[in-house]
């Protein structure tokens, strides 16, 4: 996922792990390089792994985030209010 100005593109990384999955009770839906759907437990712009949990895989780059429910989408829109129009870059809402 690239975002920001045009001088200032940040790809999207995905990692999963049950041990992390575990911890946080969730885990998210995002649309891969390839267009399919891939589980996550994290992201980050940073390629190298950004927690400790021994298990995680590296899913590769991650683009757009994917809502299940109902609920996912009005987490992500709170968040938007909390946080501001940063949060809309993160994760791009989908239809």
């Amino acid at each position: 996922m690239e975002f920001g100005s045009e001088n200032e593109k940040k790809t999207l990384y995905g990692w999963y792990s049950e041990k992390q999955k575990e911890v946080i009770n969730r885990k998210l839906c995002y649309l891969n390089s390839e267009k399919k759907e891939v589980w996550v437990t994290e992201v980050s712009h940073n390629k190298n792994s950004p927690t400790g949990f021994d298990d995680r895989v590296f899913l590769g780059e991650v683009l757009t985030r994917v809502f299940k429910t109902k609920e996912e989408k009005e987490d992500y829109a709170n968040a938007v209010k909390k946080f501001g129009e940063s949060v809309r870059d993160l994760c791009k809402k989908t239809k």
